[in-house]
């Protein structure tokens, strides 16, 4: 007797459909079965499996049955089953394995007619064993109670019986297991700003498995004032910007977190805008011709103004300064000079950009004898249009009587000494240097003048002493932190005390 199925089984609690089809060859007692299951629904979230997903797995059974004609009240059964997948649960215990398989066996005992006694084991190897026993009621419609409950009305199993044989498989759904993906999505707010402030970095991150390493990535000037590298919510010093920065800078930072499964996910570019801390410097005019000194907040240049068109150009700096060490000239705008002296004018000769350093440029002129200090007011404001600032340069008109009353200036002073620096002509630390003015006829006119004493490398560009306008000085040890050893020295008379008018004698000492 041969025979063929299909059947369809559903699990109503999960969703989940199992198509199967099958055959069997029967022999009066003697029956031989095989079956294929097959899933006809996809994966599901498993409400079994924490973080898995479910379906139910391909596989097959073998199975055979056979009673013994002479003692109709036993049969036994042999089966043997092949389930696919990396992760499938045979026999429903929990236990997962790959392409697991199992072996089993089974001993039934009819006493009556009604009853059916079964008793098993099966074996899966890795995913356990499991042994099983039933009771099932064979109730025959039309046949007397009577009948069915006579021990002698058991018989061996024939092909006319086997026609209303139940199909021998396997009814449970067996369940394969996938572990869901890693699913990580990353949430970060962008940053902003002043620059050297504290801010605190704020970003989610929502992963299906538990996040097992946090690192952050970008630009070095941010990662330098991270405070916790493996934090999600840790501070962040933004950084100082350049003082050339007017508007800002953006900067980028990158999030990168690992799961236990060992999946990285790096975020999209998180923006950091640093704005530039207005409070963290202070600007102002600067001017850097060699000639100049400052006083009472004053830029005054020694050097007299030749009267005419020659005039003298004034260079100076819009200077931003954070420290000592930190400072920066920028291109200034809206600059504006100005002056209430007569007979001064000026000349914007516009700007360059030096050594790194912007450089504004104007040419002053005078026409005329004043010998009141000329004022020029210089005005402007940084790139950005913002921080205003005011300087005023005086200068003193050049007058040609002290020419005409001078003959000569020289510099006197008390040589060193072999055990003091080994030269006996040369000017030491603390050596008292004195300006010595004749004027007509020879006559000692010393005191009559103001001067201005100035150094040099090389005697090609010198720089004037701050302060040293008296006709003596004494040489220091440094002048602002820089040695004097190997100056060149030098005075000039740059105003009659009688009348305060310049000159431009000198007289030159190394």
């Amino acid at each position: 007797l041969l025979g063929v199925n299909t059947f369809l089984d559903a699990d109503i609690r999960y969703s989940h459909l199992r198509g199967g089809i099958g055959g069997e060859v029967y022999k009066d007692s003697l029956a031989f079965s095989g079956n294929y299951y097959f899933p006809l629904t996809g994966w599901k979230t498993s409400a079994v499996h924490e973080l898995h997903d479910e379906r139910p797995a391909y596989g097959f059974d073998l199975r055979t049955k056979g009673t013994l004609p002479d003692f109709p009240w036993f049969s036994g059964e042999l089966t043997y089953e092949q389930y696919y997948g990396d992760k499938v649960d045979l026999l429903g215990n929990g236990t997962l394995s790959r392409n697991p398989r199992a072996a089993g066996a089974a001993l039934v005992w009819n006493p009556v007619p009604l009853l059916e006694v079964r008793a098993g084991y099966r074996d899966a190897g890795n995913g356990g064993s499991q042994a099983e026993g039933g009771l099932r009621v064979n109730y025959s419609f039309g046949t007397p109670l009577h009948e069915q409950l006579d021990y002698r009305n058991v018989g061996a199993p024939s092909n006319t019986t086997n026609r209303r044989a139940f199909v021998d498989r396997n009814y449970d759904i067996v369940m394969a297991y996938r572990e869901q993906a890693s699913k990580i999505r990353i949430t970060a707010m962008p940053v902003s700003g002043l620059s050297g402030t504290l801010v605190t970095l704020m970003a989610t991150v929502d992963s299906r498995y538990p996040i097992e390493k946090v690192e952050w990535s970008g630009d070095a000037e941010l990662l330098a004032g991270l405070q916790l590298q493996g934090s999600l919510g840790s501070g962040l010093i933004l950084p100082q910007l350049p003082l050339t920065v007017t508007d800002g800078q953006e900067y980028s930072l990158y999030l990168t977190v690992t799961d236990s499964r060992g999946t990285r996910v790096t975020s999209e570019r998180i923006p950091v805008r640093v704005t530039q801390d207005e409070t963290s410097f202070r600007s102002w005019i600067n001017v850097i011709n060699d000639d100049v000194q400052v006083e009472d907040g004053n830029f005054v240049i020694s050097t007299p103004l030749p009267a005419g068109e020659e005039g003298k150009v004034i260079e100076w700096h819009y200077v931003r300064e954070r420290s000592e060490e930190e400072w920066a000239s920028l291109k200034p705008r809206n600059i504006k000079y100005q002056s209430d002296t007569p007979g001064l004018a000026f000349k914007a000769l516009g700007g360059t950009e030096r050594d790194g350093h912007w450089v504004e440029r104007v040419l002053v002129t005078h026409i005329g004898d004043d010998a009141r200090p000329l004022k020029l007011h210089i005005e402007a404001s940084g790139p950005d249009d913002k921080h205003p600032v005011k300087g005023t340069v005086l200068l003193q008109a050049q007058s040609d009587s002290i020419a005409q009353k001078v003959t000569s200036v020289e510099v006197l002073f008390t040589p060193g000494t072999e055990e003091a620096n080994g030269s006996v002509t040369a000017p030491v630390v603390g050596t008292e240097m004195r300006a010595r003015t004749l004027c007509v006829n020879n006559t000692d006119c010393t005191d009559a003048f103001n001067y201005q004493w100035e150094i040099s490398d090389e005697m090609k560009s010198w720089k004037s002493v701050p302060g040293a306008t008296k006709a003596t000085w004494l040489i220091p040890y440094s002048l602002n932190g820089e040695s004097l050893q190997n100056k060149y020295i030098r005075v000039r008379i740059i105003s009659d005390k009688e009348n305060a008018k310049s000159s431009t004698a000198a007289s030159d000492a190394n």
